[in-house]
């Protein structure tokens, strides 16, 4: 593992823990953006969310995940519309077991998830954008689900819809 990675890792959540803290506990989020595929961006900033426990089989009560994200947007009046779709597979990966947003909608903004295109996401900070893979779209190699991510409190989390 490269030692600089390692370091803007451990700064990184350094500062999440710290921004938690400041907010008293409660994740509150300075970046959200949603980006569709022809035009326009949803940009949110300081978006409070709250923990909706859609995953009470892998996590204890409270915990925050990227699918709360979007479930605060939606009780904040920021989205007109939220698709989620419950996928076993996603072809021929078995067993997924997770959510996929299908469609968002807010002010002047809609885009719809058509295969094979989707809507991916990254969370983070600024410090960790030199270390992400060229396709850009997650810190890591491993794709977590969005019910399956929890938060810390991340300077941002923004949504793409992509197509291979």
């Amino acid at each position: 593992e490269q030692p600089d990675r390692l370091a803007a890792i451990n700064t990184s959540f350094q500062e999440e823990v710290v921004r938690r803290a400041a907010n008293q506990g409660r994740v509150v989020i300075p970046e959200v953006v949603i980006r569709g595929a022809r035009r326009g961006n949803l940009t949110f900033h300081n978006v409070p969310v709250t923990p909706h426990n859609a995953r009470s089989d892998v996590f204890q009560p409270g915990v925050v995940t990227v699918l709360d994200v979007l479930l605060s947007l939606g009780e904040q009046g920021h989205l007109s519309e939220l698709r989620l779709t419950w996928r076993s597979r996603v072809g021929e990966a078995a067993p997924v077991e997770s959510y996929y947003v299908d469609l968002i909608a807010g002010p002047g903004f809609s885009a719809e998830a058509v295969s094979p295109c989707a809507f991916v996401y990254d969370v983070g900070a600024e410090i960790l954008t030199g270390f992400k893979p060229p396709h850009g779209h997650t810190a890591d190699e491993i794709h977590l689900g969005l019910d399956l991510h929890a938060l810390t409190s991340p300077e941002h989390v923004r949504w793409a819809w992509v197509c291979p």
